[in-house]
């Protein structure tokens, strides 16, 4: 792993991902970010965060922060696997949990559609920057 990838986990796990694997801590501060979160970025209040955000808002977080753990890990060499995967283990998890979302078709499709957009990109460098920062 990099300085820039270990420095960047650990930033996230300071502010409370409770994760070590660097594409699942970029994938919660994606979403503790979209819901502007003050507290610790701990799974449970990140996953509390997007109910209180609804459906449809929850679940446009959840495929940006698919693009932006995929942007992310590229930048800085990190291998994962591919946005298709990604975007399945979304689904499947909605499907558990019973949260509305889309058809795997439509999800991977908007995933797609925001890997390259100003949105992902920025929120990318947002998060890339917090390896920078103190918590």
């Amino acid at each position: 792993m990099s300085a820039t990838a270990a420095a960047l986990l650990l930033a996230l796990r300071a502010r409370g991902v409770d994760n070590t694997d660097l594409r699942h801590c970029v994938h919660e501060a994606s979403h503790a970010l979209d819901a502007k979160m003050r507290g610790k970025w701990t799974n449970t209040a990140v996953s509390a965060a997007m109910k209180r955000l609804g459906p449809g808002r929850a679940a446009a977080s959840e495929l940006l922060a698919r693009a932006v753990e995929q942007i992310v890990c590229a930048r800085l060499g990190v291998e994962t696997k591919t946005l298709d995967h990604w975007v399945g283990v979304s689904c499947m998890e909605a499907i558990k949990f019973r949260d509305p979302f889309l058809s795997y078709p439509e999800a991977l499709a908007a995933a797609r559609r925001s890997m390259g957009t100003k949105a992902a990109e920025a929120r990318a460098a947002e998060i890339l920057a917090l390896a920078k920062e103190k918590p």
